[in-house]
């Protein structure tokens, strides 16, 4: 069995080489030894693509469409020539046991056709201060992007990441409802990545403010959300962090 490593990036050539590292053939312990690696390059420079040339030959690079992450994994998955299909992001840091958990997984469980992994902060402390931002996945129930496997007819029966969603967030949970529909979806706590904190800017934030308003609504339109309890409702239990840390930083 041949699984596809999806990884989209753009611009981040420090992190993506730390990912890779951990995915070199002599670390991956997987039982048959049998995964591709797929990079799929967002940046207009083409960064990536003289990494992989220099320092991981095994990877295959293509150019992304430069339209988002969900069309950017999508692209990757074109390209990709397993059974089984393992979306990481690009700075997260892969278990040595990440593939082969999966594999065993699959195997195990041959009705189920997704899966997701543990997903955990490098450092849990630093993820209380204020501003810290990192997604956790640690009982399943999140789907989230940066650690998932699905079956790769199955993604294709479903077309796929919804290219609406331009930028992250709702284009990881409305594919989780599309896959929920055709079959369950099993947490493997032992299929394992850790993901760095970032510290979130106010000011960026700001900028983007509008562009994840657009995209959430996309997101509760598509799935009948608004109709359930109300469009209000849902903004201000989206955004209500947020407006609290803006409210913070203009009192300062």
């Amino acid at each position: 069995m041949l699984i596809s490593v999806i990884i989209p990036t753009c611009n981040r050539n420090d992190l993506l080489a730390k990912c890779l590292d951990c995915l070199f053939p002599d670390v991956q312990k997987i039982d048959n030894d049998l995964y591709e690696i797929i990079v799929s390059d967002d940046g207009k420079e083409k960064q990536a693509k003289n990494l992989i040339l220099e320092k991981y030959s095994w990877v295959k690079w293509v150019e992304g469409p430069k339209r988002g992450p969900a069309a950017n994994r999508n692209n990757a998955a074109k390209y990709a020539k397993g059974a089984w299909l393992v979306f990481l992001d690009d700075d997260i840091l892969p278990d040595k046991n990440l593939l082969n958990e999966y594999e065993k997984a699959i195997d195990d469980y041959p009705e189920v056709l997704a899966f997701e992994g543990a997903i955990l902060p490098d450092d849990w402390t630093l993820l209380k201060k204020d501003m810290a931002e990192c997604p956790v996945n640690t009982n399943g129930g999140c789907f989230w992007s940066a650690n998932i496997c699905i079956n790769k007819n199955l993604f294709k029966k479903i077309n796929g990441f919804d290219e609406q969603f331009v930028i992250a967030a709702q284009e990881d949970q409305d594919i989780y409802i599309r896959i929920k529909e055709l079959s369950s979806v099993f947490f493997i706590k032992t299929s394992i990545v850790v993901h760095p904190i970032r510290f979130g800017n106010i000011l960026n934030k700001l900028k983007t403010f509008s562009k994840r308003l657009d995209t959430y609504v996309i997101y509760l339109i598509k799935n009948n959300e608004v109709e359930k309890v109300g469009f209000l409702k849902f903004t201000l239990k989206k955004y209500s962090e947020f407006f609290y840390i803006l409210a913070k930083n203009v009192k300062k």
